[in-house]
């Protein structure tokens, strides 16, 4: 089942940059991230209703020290900062370009793992991410022949740093939930106020 989770997942990230796309078309950088991150909260706000949390008891929001408020804080702002890089890429890059970085983020995810959980890659997994990295490098002579030096592209560079952010938002993930015993629902909730937070900030600082 695994596969068609992967497939599928693909496939909605494919949408994913192509509305983006569309988005960012004569609408400023941080005016998009803004909304996006106002809808994203304003869909998570209902949550943190009593009367929503006891129609659904797997909605119910943890409570959540002060002390534990912080790691969620960064990664809502990692999160934050991955959008403002991605967009502005996915803006000036053509689809196949920013698409392609993007989907190295399962390669930097399991890098993130092995460092931080010391969950190392089998000979198998090891064999997949070589041959990814193969494939870059070949994207990145293909981009030559259409005037893109990856290596010196700033759109590139962001997609990149945005795609390392997301993964790193993944391993911190996996550290809040299982180190600080945090429901997954719960930290979505905040994260999601956290992001708007940051958005706004964001937008109030560059407009």
């Amino acid at each position: 089942m695994w596969i068609y989770y992967g497939v599928s997942a693909g496939v909605i990230l494919g949408f994913y940059d192509f509305w983006t796309k569309k988005a960012m078309s004569g609408n400023g950088l941080f005016q998009v991230v803004f909304y996006s991150s106002f809808f994203g909260a304003l869909l998570w706000l209902p949550v943190f209703l009593p009367q929503v949390q006891a129609l659904s008891p797997q909605l119910k929001i943890s409570p959540v020290r002060f002390a534990e408020q912080w790691p969620i804080l960064v990664k809502s702002l990692m999160m934050t900062l991955s959008w403002v890089f991605a967009y502005f890429s996915v803006r000036e890059l053509p689809m196949s370009f920013s698409g392609s970085v993007r989907a190295s983020g399962p390669l930097w995810t399991l890098a993130g793992g092995s460092v931080v959980f010391g969950e190392f890659l089998s000979p198998l997994q090891f064999t997949a991410v070589l041959v990814s990295v193969l494939c870059y490098y070949g994207l990145s002579q293909t981009g030559k022949k259409e005037g893109i030096n990856t290596l010196r592209s700033l759109p590139m560079a962001m997609m990149l740093l945005a795609t390392i952010l997301s993964s790193l938002t993944t391993v911190f993930d996996k550290y809040i939930v299982h180190n600080l015993d945090i429901s997954a629902y719960t930290i979505q909730a905040y994260s999601s106020l956290y992001r708007f937070i940051f958005a706004a900030a964001f937008l109030f600082a560059f407009i």
